[in-house]
């Protein structure tokens, strides 16, 4: 609909504006990217399968990365550590 897409745009400035203020690195090697966009294919993907996403977003960090549901990455997780990019825009 017309709302969400409204609101995803809205959600997309305010993160592309958090990673540029923050400098945050979210780059990812290309061969877990391969693997994400697989994975992204699958029917209700983005409620039923995980996704390689960096734990460490904070620039100067140690790199590792760990696989997450759509809602850890964007709500953040206690298991990884990770704040989540809505906080980040908070």
């Amino acid at each position: 609909t017309d709302f969400e897409n409204a609101a995803f745009t809205a959600f997309m400035v305010l993160i592309s504006r958090a990673i540029l203020v923050f400098h945050l690195d979210i780059l990812a090697p290309l061969s877990k990217v391969d693997e994400n966009m697989r994975r992204a294919h699958e029917v209700d993907a983005t409620r039923t399968q995980k996704f390689w996403f960096r734990t460490q977003v904070e620039p100067e960090t140690r790199y590792e990365m760990c696989e997450m549901s759509m809602d850890e990455i964007m709500n953040g997780s206690l298991r990884s550590d990770f704040p989540g990019l809505i906080p980040l825009c908070y």
